[in-house]
């Protein structure tokens, strides 16, 4: 956690303002360029309190900026282990296409939960949900609720919601909202277009439901967040593959 607090002092310009903050938590390279291995290392003698009570101060937003660079960390890592998984593999076009689909799956998940927090949207597992499915027969889990509004968070078309099981599932995300009093908001980050993409923005608009796509997307989200996390997200989060520099050169 400090490591992360030490990437922040980095990044806004404030570095050596945090005197709680040890100097080996402090980074020698940016973001992108240091591994995801030197987030884990141990943080001798920090009095994370302290170290707190300085970082709230300092940081608008703490809470949302501290989430946002724990995503960012958690993308490095899932990389770094693809990386590791696929090592000594022969180059093959088979090698290739899990490469991509692996690689497209993290950023999903990242651009999902990133979402989440610029939205300040709630989680909710099935058990005390307000979402339902059609008829009433059984709770669903709702990944980002905001007031009124359900999301419905994707990278591609063809990614399943993270609150979701399967494409089936996923695909009766607009009714579900709207049969539970909610209106659905569908945000794509990759407008490439499809005929899953054509089916699924025009069932959301069938269910009184708002889209989002490509850069309209970003714009949403970066709409409702604070000023200190739409910076986070403009600099380090619209393209994801950049943050994991040293992960994709194998440093050490």
């Amino acid at each position: 956690m400090a490591r992360l607090v030490g990437q922040m002092e980095a990044a806004f310009g404030t570095r050596g303002r945090l005197q709680s903050l040890p100097d080996c938590a402090r980074p020698e390279r940016s973001f992108a360029d240091t591994p995801s291995i030197w987030f884990s290392q141990p943080v001798p003698g920090v009095n994370w309190l302290a170290l707190e009570v300085e970082a709230r101060a300092t940081f608008g937003d703490f809470d949302a900026l501290l989430a946002v660079f724990q995503c960012m960390f958690l993308f490095k890592e899932r990389v770094a282990l693809l990386r590791e998984d696929l090592r000594g593999l022969s180059a093959s076009e088979e090698t290739s296409k899990q490469r991509e689909r692996r690689t497209a799956e993290a950023i999903h998940h990242f651009l999902s939960n990133i979402s989440r927090i610029a939205l300040r949207g709630r989680v909710y597992p099935v058990e005390v949900s307000p979402l339902w499915g059609v008829g009433g027969g059984c709770k669903r889990n709702a990944e980002c609720v905001c007031g009124p509004y359900v999301y419905h968070l994707k990278y591609r078309a063809q990614d399943i919601a993270l609150s979701r099981g399967d494409l089936a599932d996923d695909m009766s995300m607009a009714a579900d909202c709207s049969y539970s009093g909610y209106t659905p908001r569908l945000l794509i980050f990759d407008e490439t277009p499809s005929p899953l993409r054509d089916w699924l923005e025009s069932t959301c608009r069938d269910h009184g439901g708002e889209v989002f796509l490509g850069e309209a997307a970003w714009a949403h989200v970066t709409e409702q967040a604070s000023p200190i996390v739409r910076t986070c997200i403009e600099r380090y989060c619209r393209d994801p593959l950049a943050l994991v520099a040293a992960e994709q050169s194998g440093a050490a």
